[in-house]
């Protein structure tokens, strides 16, 4: 019987609805397929043998399934809201005809359940057809040989059940709002106009808004100051585009319309007679193309460049082809000064085992040097530094001390230092009871001093200030003060060892036996040393920055399809509104070529606001978002500027792209209407 009634009454309707509304779903239908289809992927890549053995990896590859899990749910409710608008008349006809609530929400259930079925399939299918084509795409970035799938039965439920819950999310409310009082929609019914005192307020504070967001990114020195600041500035500038696009435009269009001797000419009249309800009508919708807009552009310029500079990473931290690094903390049954002793014996040794191992092997030493450092937690009172009992707080900083004994350049003399803090320093600072002058440096030889200690003259000082010493006694000298003042103070003392074959050596024959000899050598109460080199370095970055780019461009993907899934149900709602305008023009006399170029005119400028912000926000977060990455050690001659230039054109041409497409399915309905 069930069935019967199924077959006789629902399914025709059902199928009725979706002939007649083929113009939205097919469109809705294919935006959620592809939105499914890159989560699915996702899901996909994430059980690879690649992503699970590596826990970074596997970090960044549950982040970026949760992420698009999340904005696929928003981008599926947002469209499914605009189709049970559209689909409100319909189900109120079918009120009228002698349905009741409970069958038109079984009928509703139906569609829901139809296109779910259809849109899960589809996206699934997608999915795993594109999983093989994304993973040739992450094994060229990670620069392997090979990367191979891992599907299994319990990951595709998983994936199944996410799935499944957002179109099951979706099905409830479009059920639960049958029956329900019409309301006034904002893409088909015209917002009331703000008044004058509400429409300065709104302008004024998009305009604080978003200076206050590029303020922060403009004048941000310190990259911790700008981790930390980045998701105020955020929502700073998010609300500021919200603002913009539904106050301060509207302000902006009323006054042009105001002015008689510009606004009474045949193409402002008629370009910003249109252009303002429209802009009334869908300010919140354009803010919303902008803001993801903006998001596809950082998203994937950010992560571009974290794998760009991937080798150049490598270089800073590396200098040479190998390296191996011991470390020793007192305060723990160990002395500054034992300590000191015990890390400068036991390097000592690893040189020489080194050297005598690579000449056994017949790979003799081509260059090599070792660097010391010392960092404690000072408290800092004026520019006196004291050892603290602390490893963090606002009182206090981290303070490196190194000596420049081997490096070209100036170097400090007898009592003098070399501050490298981000503040300005001082002419006189004291360490461990004792005072230093402070050597000032020129700029140029600020940056090469830099250059030669860190790989890079781009180093920042925010999280570890450094003090440099001329030689290695001068930094005993200063540990000694440090001793005496605390001599149960914790201080991490590194050495690490830089060293060049003279010819090419394999990791099997030599860096993996000479491991586990420097490693069998380390005394007692010292952890083993790292032992690694440049090429497995960088193999490691590429393995994750890898999945860093994979995991921006899915998301990058994401909100492109929710950025054309936005304009085009904005320009199909402009579309029904604006039959009667086209109409009406050619009734006044205006023919067909004068009609279309006016419209043409509107839709251009509508398409071009929300893209044009979208720059201007990219381009006003650089120097931040540049900030980040130098702290983070990913940016190096400031290249996330020569990355986000090609970015912002590829999304801009994506972008007009989609712009021709729908602006072809807005003039169709138009003139299809029209005759």
């Amino acid at each position: 019987m069930v069935r019967a009634i199924f077959n006789r009454i629902y399914w025709p309707m059902a199928r009725a609805s979706f002939s007649a509304n083929r113009r939205f779903w097919w469109p809705y239908g294919l935006a959620v397929a592809v939105m499914l289809a890159l989560f699915t992927v996702v899901c996909n890549i994430a059980q690879t043998p690649y992503a699970r053995d590596l826990s970074s990896v596997a970090l960044v590859m549950q982040y970026g399934r949760w992420v698009t899990a999340i904005f696929t749910l928003v981008f599926v409710l947002y469209g499914g809201s605009f189709i049970q608008g559209m689909l409100r008349q319909e189900m109120q006809l079918y009120n009228i005809l002698g349905l009741e609530k409970g069958h038109i929400r079984r009928l509703m259930a139906v569609i829901q359940g139809t296109f779910s079925l259809l849109a899960a399939t589809v996206g699934l299918a997608l999915g795993y057809a594109l999983s093989f084509f994304f993973l040739l795409f992450l094994t060229r970035l990670t620069g392997q040989d090979q990367l191979s799938l891992d599907l299994t039965l319990a990951g595709f439920l998983e994936t199944l059940a996410i799935i499944a819950g957002i179109l099951l999310v979706n099905s409830l409310l479009a059920i639960l709002r049958v029956g329900r009082p019409v309301k006034s929609r904002t893409f088909l019914k015209r917002h009331r106009r703000l008044g004058k005192a509400l429409a300065i307020g709104q302008s004024l504070l998009a305009l604080a808004c978003l200076g206050g967001g590029y303020w922060l990114s403009m004048t941000v020195t310190s990259g911790i100051e700008a981790l930390r600041l980045f998701f105020l500035a955020v929502l700073l500038v998010m609300a500021g585009t919200w603002l913009l696009f539904s106050g301060a435009l509207v302000l902006l269009l009323e006054g042009l319309q105001k002015r008689p001797g510009f606004y009474y000419r045949q193409g402002p009249f008629m370009t910003i007679g249109g252009i303002l309800p429209r802009v009334r009508q869908h300010g919140i919708a354009l803010a919303g193309v902008a803001i993801l807009l903006t998001m596809a552009i950082v998203s994937i310029s950010f992560t571009a460049t974290m794998y760009k500079e991937s080798d150049n990473a490598v270089q800073e931290r590396l200098p040479l082809d190998y390296w191996a690094g011991y470390s020793s903390n007192t305060g723990q049954g160990l002395s500054i000064l034992d300590g000191y002793k015990q890390l400068h014996q036991v390097s000592r040794q690893a040189e020489a085992e080194i050297r005598r191992f690579s000449d056994q092997l017949g790979h003799p030493l081509a260059k090599s040097h070792t660097r010391y450092s010392y960092t404690f937690f000072a408290k800092k009172t004026g520019y006196a530094y004291r050892l603290a009992d602390t490893d963090g707080g606002k009182e206090g900083c981290f303070i490196q001390l190194a000596s420049v004994e081997s490096y070209p350049g100036p170097r400090p003399g007898l009592g003098e230092v070399i501050c490298l803090t981000k503040e300005a320093p001082a002419k006189t600072l004291t360490l461990g009871g004792q005072t230093y002058r402070c050597k000032t440096l020129s700029q140029e030889d600020r940056k090469r001093l830099v250059k030669a200690l860190y790989g890079t003259d781009d180093a920042t000082f925010d999280m570890v200030g450094a003090l440099l010493f001329s030689n290695e006694e001068a930094v005993f000298t200063a540990l000694q003060g440090l001793q005496a003042e605390r001599a149960d103070g914790r201080v991490i003392m590194n050495a690490d060892l830089h060293w060049s074959l003279a010819g090419k050596a394999s990791d099997e024959t030599y860096l993996a036996p000479l491991k586990e000899t420097l490693q069998a050598q380390s005394p007692e109460g010292m952890d083993p040393p790292q032992v690694n080199s440049r090429a497995n370095l960088l193999s490691e970055f590429l393995y994750l920055n890898g999945a860093v780019l994979f995991i921006g461009i899915l998301l990058g993907l994401v909100f492109m399809t929710g950025v054309v899934l936005v304009t085009y149900f904005k320009q199909i709602s402009e579309a029904l509104a604006d039959r009667r305008r086209y109409h009406t023009m050619q009734e006044v006399g205006m023919d067909e070529g004068m009609v279309r170029r006016v419209l043409g005119w509107q839709t251009l400028i509508l398409f071009a606001l929300p893209i044009l912000v979208a720059c201007i926000h990219a381009l006003a977060a650089y120097p931040m978002i540049n900030l980040i990455l130098r702290t983070i050690g990913f940016n190096s001659a400031n290249s996330y500027f020569f990355v986000i230039i090609p970015v912002v054109l590829a999304v801009v041409l994506a972008y007009i792209a989609a712009y021709q497409l729908i602006a072809r399915t807005y003039r169709d309905i138009l003139i299809r209407h029209s005759h």
